[in-house]
């Protein structure tokens, strides 16, 4: 199976760097290329339904986030695939309860 990869590319002063999109948080995080990162998680019961989520507090890694995110769907008990989540970072409160985050990941 091919799979279809992704690329972000991230200038850092001088150095040009190449990171795939799913290693660009680490990436971030590891080499602070901007700065200081936090990570919010906003984890869906139903992926049906995107309206009902629950938003965790900020956490220094993308790892952090997605274990809270594996801890909210094994307490509510929710079948696997039924559920969804994405972590953001710097999300900031923009209107009416919507957060704007520089970027989102799962």
């Amino acid at each position: 199976m091919r799979r279809n990869l992704a690329l972000s590319v991230v200038f850092s002063l001088s150095t040009l760097l190449v990171f795939q999109s799913d290693n660009l948080a680490r990436a971030d995080t590891m080499f602070g290329l901007f700065g200081s990162t936090k990570w919010t998680g906003f984890y869906y019961p139903s992926k049906h339904d995107l309206t009902v989520n629950t938003r965790s507090p900020e956490f220094d890694t993308v790892d952090e986030c997605r274990s809270w995110a594996a801890g909210q769907r094994a307490a509510m008990s929710i079948p696997a695939g039924a559920d969804d989540y994405e972590c953001g970072s710097n999300c900031k409160p923009w209107d009416n309860g919507i957060y704007m985050c520089d970027k989102t990941i799962r």
